[in-house]
């Protein structure tokens, strides 16, 4: 697992898909979540176009 409490615009969770591993990050700012879980989202869609395993943030709730 790899833990970000600093997530921002998700570049540790868009190299931690990239690499295969599960990732877990944390952020208070409502706009930066966003931005993060749009591009750790678009590198799982990558990966799977790819035939690599990959887990599904759409699970996960979203900031309004």
């Amino acid at each position: 697992f790899v833990l970000d409490t600093h997530m921002g615009a998700g570049t540790t969770g868009v190299a931690s898909v990239r690499s295969g591993r599960r990732f877990i990050g944390c952020e208070i700012d409502p706009e930066a979540f966003d931005i993060a879980c749009r591009r750790i989202e678009d590198a799982q869609r990558v990966q799977d176009m790819f035939g690599h395993e990959s887990h599904d943030a759409t699970n996960y709730p979203h900031s309004q």
